[in-house]
């Protein structure tokens, strides 16, 4: 198994992993100034075990358990990072909607899916009039509420 973080810290000084097989992008792990932060270690282990990688260093023989970050909090870099990737998100949609073509999304438990732009249009436009800012829960829950799938 390949332990990416090592084979790569020579070219980066940070770096950050998010999922994005839901409705929005969650990160996952992510790493500055050599410290590993770990958001959502259930996560990040399947994904190391799926991709054949590692980005935890393995546990000691003295390790008897695994504790979950206490705190959550993102650098201006992170924060950054996703505004552009709801952004992107939001002009893939509105793209689709122009062309006529479906957007792919991969929903748990169903797999991949078509949805029709015209129902993601409006939380699309929502997206990019707070310039990639996260929605309110009860606005974006709202927004997608009427998704067919």
């Amino acid at each position: 198994m390949r332990n990416l973080a090592t084979l790569y810290r020579p070219l980066l000084d940070a770096w950050w992993l998010h999922e994005n097989t839901k409705d929005k992008p969650r990160l996952i792990a992510f790493e500055e100034a050599g410290e590993l932060g770990v958001v959502d270690a259930t996560r990040l282990d399947f994904i190391e075990r799926f991709a054949k990688v590692r980005f935890m260093k393995p546990p000691t023989e003295n390790a008897s358990q695994v504790s979950e970050s206490q705190g959550f909090y993102l650098t201006h870099e992170q924060g950054a990072g996703l505004r552009a990737m709801r952004r992107a998100y939001a002009d893939v949609i509105l793209e689709n909607l122009k062309l006529g073509l479906p957007v792919i999304q991969w929903r748990d438990e169903i797999g991949v899916v078509e949805v029709p732009p015209e129902q993601l249009a409006p939380f699309a436009r929502r997206i990019l009039e707070v310039n990639g800012e996260p929605l309110p829960e009860e606005e974006e829950r709202e927004l997608l509420s009427g998704l067919t799938v």
